[in-house]
């Protein structure tokens, strides 16, 4: 990639997909200054600009994510990514209504989505809509039978609901599919503690 930015470096495409590596390696400056310098080049490319919100948004600076998610939305409208990334940013500020609001638009135009379908089921189990929150939940497992973050959203949706056995079996599930001695299998363990005392 070194070599292709040495080739073409007014490329676009080669800074966002630079941008992009170093993201998941995590090394955020250096990820914005490419994705910064893929924008300077072609400012009407969505993928950089949802990008660089993702790197925005990890480096605690969720307003300049927020911007960065709806400029890639104005490009692209039915960009489903930047949907799920601005719900993301705006629940981190507290605003769960239009967080949710996001995650459902995502859903909507990418319906096997698995982390919207997460995203938008959580949103609506802390709104109080746990029965809804459980579909969501549902889905996500249908796709991904073995996720125990699922299956502990899940159980939580069903206790909301006061259904123990089937919350109970829930946790059971997701302690199945965690890794032993992971925080997530320590919260599912917890929580099937608590609902076998409640039971």
């Amino acid at each position: 990639m070194r070599a292709s930015l040495t080739e073409r470096p007014r490329s676009f495409a080669a800074q966002n997909d630079l941008g992009s590596i170093l993201l998941q390696r995590g090394e955020l400056p250096q990820a914005e200054l490419h994705l910064r310098a893929a924008i300077q080049i072609q400012p009407d490319f969505p993928e950089s600009h949802n990008n660089l919100g993702i790197v925005l948004h990890n480096q605690g600076r969720v307003e300049e994510a927020i911007a960065e998610y709806r400029e890639a939305l104005r490009i692209y409208p039915e960009h489903a990514d930047a949907y799920n990334n601005l719900g993301i940013s705006l629940a981190a500020q507290g605003d769960l209504d239009g967080a949710l609001a996001q995650f459902e638009t995502a859903v909507r135009l990418s319906p096997g989505f698995i982390n919207a379908s997460r995203n938008l089921g959580t949103a609506l189990l802390y709104l109080g809509r746990p029965a809804e929150a459980a579909l969501q939940f549902t889905q996500v497992l249908e796709t991904d039978p073995q996720s125990a973050d699922a299956w502990t959203l899940l159980g939580d949706a069903q206790a909301a609901q006061e259904q123990r056995t089937e919350a109970i079996a829930s946790y059971r599930e997701a302690l199945r599919f965690a890794p032993a001695g992971s925080r997530l299998a320590e919260t599912a363990r917890a929580k099937l503690g608590a609902a076998e005392v409640q039971q």
